[in-house]
């Protein structure tokens, strides 16, 4: 049941870039910028909730810091 879990919130993932792109495409460059870096970060998690939950920090995170290193902390590698 994980990979299905895995492939539906990849593409809950990709619906919500989308949106951001489209509507917020000023404010978080950056995180369209490591898109590709957080698909492949989709690809090496156990789960991808680390992933969202990354996405989701560094949203939170661009105003006060504005060129952060990726948190690929949070993936266990």
């Amino acid at each position: 049941m994980l990979p299905i879990v895995h492939f539906i919130l990849s593409f809950v993932y990709l619906f919500f870039l989308l949106i951001f792109l489209f509507l917020f495409k000023s404010n978080l460059a950056t995180i369209f910028a490591l898109h590709f870096r957080t698909l492949s970060i989709f690809l090496d998690c156990q789960f991808s909730y680390c992933s969202l939950l990354a996405l989701f920090l560094h949203w939170l995170l661009s105003p006060l810091w504005p060129n952060p290193t990726w948190p690929s902390l949070m993936c266990n590698r």
